[in-house]
């Protein structure tokens, strides 16, 4: 950071938190989810879009310290970029690792992005995003 009178401050910090690990094993309709939304081609579904992923139970492999997760509850939060942007979010308890997308929002595009975070009990939260195309 920059002081306002133009000094450079300068510091480092660690990480004492356990941090929820991203959640893993997602699929889109039953296909594995792009890595990234840069992958060519996107997974290509058709409908009903159903998005679920395993549950959140350890912590992040690298971030912060390790043990035990609570999760207080995942947010699915799926968003349609062009022509115009709309998103679409649903907060899911702890227990629910699966959701079908409205096909109401998915009739209105064919290339979608989601994000799923992981709102721990202790207030940190990890996220993951990917993208799919349908049919």
């Amino acid at each position: 950071g920059i002081t306002l009178d133009g000094r450079e401050l300068d510091s480092e910090v660690r990480l004492s938190h356990v941090l929820a690990a991203r959640p893993g094993n997602i699929r889109v309709s039953t296909i594995p989810a792009a890595a990234n939304c840069d992958v060519e081609p996107l997974p290509f579904v058709s409908g009903p879009v159903i998005i679920d992923w395993d549950p959140v139970t350890k912590s992040h492999p690298t971030i912060g310290k390790s043990g035990p997760v609570a999760v207080d509850h995942y947010e699915l939060v799926v968003e349609r970029e062009e022509p115009k942007l709309l998103i679409f979010s649903v907060t899911l308890p702890p227990g629910v690792t699966r959701f079908e997308v409205p096909d109401g929002f998915i009739a209105l595009g064919d290339a979608f992005k989601f994000e799923i975070i992981v709102r721990a009990t202790n207030g940190n939260q990890t996220a993951v995003e990917s993208c799919f195309e349908v049919e």
